[in-house]
């Protein structure tokens, strides 16, 4: 029970820190973030940082109520095909887009040579006392679990999603899905696969946030059931 009262104080104090550090800032400005994405045994819970993947890069543009997170397409065609297994892997193909005024929150991806926008719905955190200090910010934890289908294991599975955000900067964004928090997010963790925020830069000048509109408008949970049949599909011609 005090860790449930405890938690809900934590929400109230970070919303108030979110609240005035707004007044410092303009709402014209944008923030620019590239991240770098790193690897790290799941099971290394040491303090280790992650081995960085070279030359896979993702850049987030975010004002305070929208925000566009995607890979950074600069390597030559022979760069790509040796490094784009590692792309997609713990997050990152595709269009992340995310309009707190309008609701919409979505993920553009390709699948199978059909491209969807599937609706992510908003993530449930749990905000926790504990810090550190990263690229010289004071970064707060939060913690997020996400059931869904394993291709490599034919099963469904639970991954944690870890943040480390900064009340420093009031901009509730970040990459993929770890949106929602009271602060820009610096590190996040998907089992073994790391984002690092590598440059941050404030812009004053207008920089493009272009929603994407092509694709068939699907749920998470109605494209996630639709990979797993066709997972299926294909496991029961290797058998037969």
């Amino acid at each position: 029970m005090l860790e449930f009262y405890s938690n809900i104080l934590m929400k109230i104090l970070n919303a108030i820190i979110l609240s005035l550090s707004l007044f410092t800032y303009s709402q014209e400005n944008i923030v620019k973030v590239t991240y770098l994405k790193g690897l790290k045994k799941v099971t290394d819970t040491s303090s280790k940082k992650p081995s960085l993947l070279k030359d896979i890069n993702y850049i987030l543009i975010a004002n305070y109520t929208e925000s566009i997170f995607k890979y950074e397409e600069k390597m030559s065609s022979s760069e790509i095909n040796l490094n784009k297994r590692f792309i997609g892997q713990g997050g990152g193909k595709g269009v992340y887009y995310k309009n707190n005024l309008t609701k919409e929150y979505f993920h553009q991806d390709d699948y199978k040579n059909q491209i969807y926008l599937i609706d992510l719905g908003e993530k449930k955190w749990i905000l926790t006392k504990e810090k550190r200090l990263i690229n010289n910010f004071t970064c707060f934890k939060a913690i997020s679990e996400e059931k869904y289908f394993s291709a490599f294991l034919n099963k469904e599975i639970i991954l944690k999603h870890i943040a480390w955000y900064t009340p420093e900067i009031p901009i509730p964004f970040g990459p993929t899905v770890f949106n929602g928090l009271p602060g820009l997010v610096i590190s996040c963790q998907i089992g073994g696969y790391y984002f690092v925020a590598d440059k941050i830069e404030f812009k004053k000048e207008k920089l493009e946030i272009k929603k994407p509109t092509k694709g068939i408008k699907i749920s998470f949970e109605d494209f996630d059931k639709k990979h797993k049949e066709e997972i299926g599909e294909i496991l029961k011609k290797r058998k037969g």
